[in-house]
C-alpha cells in the first residue's frame, strides 16, 4: 500500500469526505472560477479598474486559475488498542475510528504507547517491548495491521527502555540526511531507535526543571533542578528545513518513581531539534529550546484546575493538541501553554498516544 493510500484509507473514515472511493493518485486540487479566486466577493470596487482593463493578477497571491492542493492533513490518536483520526481543520476535532491494532491483545502487546508519522504520512509505532514498522490500515475491516514489521527493541545499555513517546525527527546535520525514528522515556531521555535491528542510541534529554516557567508560574521548590519527566509525548516537523518540536512534560522530585512525586499539571516546551545527536563523552545534550508554559486555561494559575496526563500530542498551525489519559482532547497555545479543553471522547484509560506527519503545517513560537 502506497503512503498516500494510507491517509486515503484514513480520509474515507471520516465524514466530512466525500469522494474517498477513487484511488486515482493524482492531487486534489480546488478550482478557481473566473471571479478570480476564494476572495472574489469581497474585490475591488467596480470603478477601482477600467471596465476594459485585463485584471491585474498581482493582486493574487494565488494568481487566478491556480490550481491548489488540498491539505489533507490528519491528526491521529489513539488508546491502548484502537487507532482514530482527527480532522485538524474541524473545530470540534471529532474523533473518527479508524481501526483496532492487531498486534495488541491476548496474542500481542499489551498496549500501544506512542505512535510517528513520517513525512510520507506512514504509521509507525511502540509499545514496551518493540516497534512497529509496517502499520497498514484496512478502512473496510476497521484494523491496523502491525504485527508484520514488529522489531523488538535491544535495550542495550539504556537505562529505561520503555518509550511513552514516539516522533520523527527530520534530516538534521548531526542525524543524517533521512528521518530519524525518536523514541523518549519517562525519565527524560531521547533516543534514536534503529528501524532495523531496534538497537538505541542516546541522542537528547530534556535538562533540569527551572524556577518557573517564564509566564508567573512557579515550580516545586522541591522540583527545581531537578530531571524533567516525560508525561507526555513530542512531536516533530520539518518545516522547510527549519525544524521545529514540542513535547509535554511534568516537573517531579524524582521521575523515575512515576506520576506520584510529580507535578498532576503538564508543561508544555519546545525542542530544539538540530541539538539531537548521539551521546559524547559529557552525556546527551539538552535538547529543550524554551518552556513555553504550564498548561494551564485562560484565568487559572492553580494546578487544580490545569491539564496534564497529555499521553499524546499532535500539532497544527499554531497549536498543539494534546489527548490525555482522562480521556481528554485539548487546543494549547503552542507559545504560552494556554489551553482550552474541547471536549471529553472517551473515559480514563483514554488515549495513550498520538502523532501527526512531520510534513504537516506548523507556525513556529514566538520568540522567548
Amino acid at each position: 500500500m502506497s503512503f498516500r493510500l494510507h491517509r486515503l484509507a484514513a480520509l474515507c473514515l471520516l465524514a466530512f469526505h466525500t469522494a474517498c472511493s477513487s484511488t486515482d493518485s493524482s492531487p486534489a486540487y480546488v478550482s478557481y472560477g473566473a471571479d478570480g479566486g476564494p476572495d472574489a466577493e469581497a474585490g475591488l470596487a467596480d470603478n477601482d479598474v477600467a471596465p476594459d482593463a485585463p485584471p491585474d493578477t498581482a493582486l493574487f497571491d494565488v494568481q487566478p486559475g491556480d490550481a491548489q492542493p488540498v491539505d489533507d492533513t490528519l491528526l491521529y490518536a489513539h488508546d491502548k488498542s484502537t487507532l482514530y483520526a482527527v480532522d485538524p481543520k474541524d473545530p470540534a476535532l471529532k474523533l473518527n475510528t479508524v481501526g483496532t491494532f492487531d498486534c495488541i491483545g491476548p496474542n500481542g502487546e499489551p498496549s500501544m504507547t506512542d505512535l510517528a508519522v513520517d513525512a510520507q504520512g506512514k504509521l509507525y509505532g511502540v509499545s514496551a517491548h518493540a516497534v512497529f514498522l509496517d502499520m497498514q490500515i484496512d478502512a473496510i475491516g476497521k484494523v491496523v495491521g502491525c504485527t508484520t514489521g514488529k522489531v523488538p527493541i535491544d535495550a542495550g545499555t539504556a537505562g529505561d527502555a520503555r518509550f511513552y513517546g514516539l516522533t520523527f525527527a527530520p534530516p538534521t546535520a548531526a542525524l543524517g540526511n533521512k528521518e530519524t525514528l525518536i523514541g523518549a522515556n519517562a525519565i527524560g531521555e531521547l533516543y534514536d531507535i534503529d528501524t532495523t535491528d531496534g538497537s538505541l542510541t542516546l541522542v537528547g534529554r530534556f535538562g533540569a526543571v527551572p524556577a518557573n516557567d517564564g509566564n508567573g508560574h512557579a515550580y516545586d521548590a522541591t522540583h527545581v533542578g531537578k530531571q524533567w519527566g516525560l508525561s507526555g509525548d513530542m512531536v516533530f516537523f520539518g518545516n522547510k528545513g527549519s525544524p521545529v518540536g514540542f513535547a509535554t512534560l511534568r516537573d517531579c522530585e524524582d521521575p523515575s518513581q512515576g506520576p506520584a512525586t510529580c507535578s498532576p499539571v503538564d508543561t508544555l516546551v519546545e525542542i530544539d531539534v538540530t541539538k539531537l545527536a548521539p551521546a559524547g563523552v559529557g552525556g546527551a545534550a539538552v535538547v529543550t529550546k524554551s518552556i513555553r508554559g504550564k498548561v494551564l486555561p485562560a484565568g487559572c494559575s492553580d494546578e487544580s484546575c490545569g491539564f496534564g496526563a497529555m499521553y499524546g500530542i499532535a500539532a497544527y498551525e499554531d497549536r498543539v493538541y494534546g489527548f490525555s489519559y482522562g480521556g481528554s482532547i485539548v487546543s494549547i497555545d503552542n507559545s504560552t501553554g494556554q489551553a482550552k479543553l474541547i471536549s471529553s471522547p472517551l473515559t480514563q484509560p483514554g488515549f495513550a498516544g498520538a502523532g501527526v506527519t512531520t510534513s504537516a503545517r506548523v507556525i513556529p513560537p514566538q520568540p522567548k
